[in-house]
């Protein structure tokens, strides 16, 4: 293998990570964009562990009488578990802003680009796909209904969701 990295007849190879790829590179299918979501979802359950354990014992000391606050094990744990999320949550910023991808995005190999086929930026990929959408998803009773709309326009030719079509991006296959 070091051969032919070495080789004078090898392709030239090139980092092309935040690179723009041409308007028309092939769109992520649905099932990979599912599987994205989930796995950043999963991402997040062990940095939720600490919440129960810190749930588990503020419980216990309550049960067994004792008065005042939860004790310090579970403030700790749950200290814990607010730390890990943020970071997390920093991290997946971080990406998405940077390289248009969350960790589940990098792993089912799709990313999020511009109509252009650039780099969203922190603007387009953060605040308006996930900002502008999480608030319109907060609002009681047209959230859920919106939520489901916004699902439901993937089945649409360009497997734009409404949240592609408010920050003008769009989910391609990374090849």
């Amino acid at each position: 293998m070091a051969e032919e990295l070495l080789s004078p007849f090898a392709p030239p190879k090139a980092n092309l990570e935040g690179v723009a790829v041409s308007a028309d590179a092939p769109l992520a299918n649905r099932g990979a964009r599912l599987g994205a979501i989930l796995l950043d979802g999963l991402i997040m359950l062990p940095a939720l562990v600490p919440f129960g354990v810190g749930g588990y014992l503020a419980r216990a000391a309550a049960v067994d009488g004792r008065p005042g606050a939860p004790g310090s094990g579970a403030m700790m744990a749950m200290g814990l578990g607010a730390l890990l999320l943020l970071a997390v949550f920093i991290y997946q910023i971080y990406l998405l802003a940077t390289r248009g991808q969350t960790l589940g995005k990098r792993w089912m190999k799709i990313r999020i680009v511009k109509l252009d086929g650039s780099n969203p930026g922190f603007v387009a990929a953060v605040l308006l796909r996930a900002g502008v959408n999480g608030i319109i998803s907060g609002i009681p009773y047209l959230g859920g209904l919106y939520a489901l709309i916004d699902a439901l326009f993937i089945f649409r030719d360009d497997r734009r969701c409404v949240h592609d079509l408010i920050a003008g991006t769009r989910v391609i296959a990374v090849i």
